[in-house]
C-alpha cells in the first residue's frame, strides 16, 4: 500500500514498453520545475537527475535505460532507500 504523503514513482523502460520514451518525455515536460528521476546507466549504476537535465537528449529514445521518476526529490530518495538503490548525483544538473 502506498504512503498517502508520498508522490507516485513512475518507472519507464523501453525494454518492456515500446512507448516508454514518449511517456518519459511527457513526464519530463509536465514535471520540469520540481521533478527528479533516477536513471540506470548499465555500466555506472544509478544517477539522480533533475527533470530537465541536459545529459538526456530529447531524441525519442530517452527511456532506453530504466528511469524511475518522482515529482519531489525526497520521495524519489525515499523510494531508492526502500528499493536498496544506491545512486550518484548527476554532475551536469547537480540535483540538490
Amino acid at each position: 500500500m502506498a504512503d498517502e504523503t508520498s508522490t507516485e514513482i513512475l518507472i519507464f523502460n523501453s525494454s518492456s514498453d515500446l512507448e516508454a520514451s514518449a511517456k518519459f518525455e511527457a513526464w519530463r515536460r509536465a514535471n520540469k520545475t520540481l521533478g527528479h528521476y533516477l536513471n540506470l546507466n548499465p555500466t555506472q549504476g544509478w544517477f539522480l537527475h533533475r527533470a530537465r537535465c541536459p545529459s538526456v537528449p530529447d531524441d525519442g529514445n530517452s527511456a532506453g535505460n530504466e528511469k524511475r521518476c518522482g515529482g519531489r526529490r525526497k520521495d524519489l530518495e525515499r523510494h531508492a532507500v526502500e528499493q536498496g538503490i544506491t545512486y550518484k548525483r548527476c554532475q551536469q544538473c547537480n540535483p540538490l
